[in-house]
């Protein structure tokens, strides 16, 4: 079995804004990271991180990502300005028989792969200094890469262009992102599990629903 999570990272200097923007939006409760070089982790259950991250987006008028990564085999991020799509990638667009997270689907029930290519143009402003747009393509599409880089990838046996492990290529965005990489690899699953990586789990704020108040620390 690969690693499957998803997660919210919320461009934001501040835990307790993002948390106080999270709770009217809950059913279940979420875990919230402190900020880590400028982004913020929000763990809801497996399957609404998506639509959270939009509406966190929109209510705080920031940049926010849907991040999805199932079974090591598909890498997905949404990115979101102000509840606006602005970017789209998916690793392997045909790997769920064409059912994107919106129900927007191509002609013929696939994922058009061109709606899913992500854009290093609009990636590079978010990224930590020095990055170039050639660095982000490579991560993207890793045929796009120069030979040496090419030696570190270890590729799909069915494509020159997606990784084996796509938790793998998510991890590398996230680095040239600034995000905190273990945190960026996590989900709430392994957070209730106590499979925080490398983060310690007493750094997370654990929010609940509507005006239920949050607590510092797992429960």
């Amino acid at each position: 079995m690969g690693t499957t999570y998803s997660n919210c990272q919320v461009r934001s200097d501040s835990q307790d804004a993002v948390a106080d923007a999270l709770k009217p939006l809950l059913k279940e409760p979420a875990y919230v990271s402190p900020s880590v070089g400028g982004w913020v982790s929000v763990y809801p259950d497996y399957g609404t991180a998506d639509s959270l991250a939009e509406s966190l987006s929109a209510g705080l008028s920031c940049t926010a990502f849907w991040w999805d990564t199932y079974d090591s085999d598909v890498f997905h991020y949404t990115l979101y300005e102000s509840g606006d799509v602005r970017d789209e990638f998916s690793s392997a667009p045909d790997y769920f028989e064409g059912q994107r997270a919106d129900g927007d689907e191509s002609d013929d029930g696939k994922i058009d792969p061109a709606r899913v290519q992500g854009s290093p143009e609009v990636l590079l402003p978010l990224c930590v200094p020095g990055t170039t747009h050639a660095a982000i393509q490579a991560v993207l599409h890793p045929a796009a890469a120069a030979d040496d880089a090419k030696k570190l990838i270890q590729f799909s046996p069915v494509s020159d262009d997606q990784y084996l492990f796509a938790d793998q290529q998510a991890r590398e965005l996230a680095q040239l992102l600034g995000m905190d990489t273990s945190l960026a690899s996590l989900g709430y699953s392994y957070i209730e599990a106590g499979e925080t990586l490398d983060y310690p789990s007493e750094g997370l704020l654990v929010v609940k629903p509507s005006t239920a108040k949050a607590q510092n620390g797992l429960q």
